[in-house]
């Protein structure tokens, strides 16, 4: 099996300062959050599978990242979607 070259330095500076491509919901507490990835902007997705828990502080866990390639007719239908969501 083939090891994950995912950084940990990414995964946060994602979290912190990069632009959200999308997100998708898979639970009442797990989000999928789409990033440009930081070496293969133009091939691939960083994918950050989080848990947000809310007591009296909000927790972020971060489940699982990997890379997702991006087929070019699904990344400009994404940003067409995104860009009407901001709207």
């Amino acid at each position: 099996m083939k090891k994950r070259q995912i950084k940990a330095k990414w995964i946060y500076h994602c979290l912190i300062s990069e632009k959200l491509l999308g997100i998708l919901k898979q639970r009442s507490y797990r989000f999928r959050l789409y990033y440009p990835h930081p070496e293969k902007h133009h091939k691939y997705d960083l994918i950050i599978v989080v848990d947000i828990f809310h007591d009296l502080a909000k927790f972020i866990i971060v489940v699982t990242t990997y890379e997702e390639e991006i087929e070019r007719k699904e990344e400009i239908e994404r940003k067409e979607e995104i860009e009407r969501r901001v709207r």
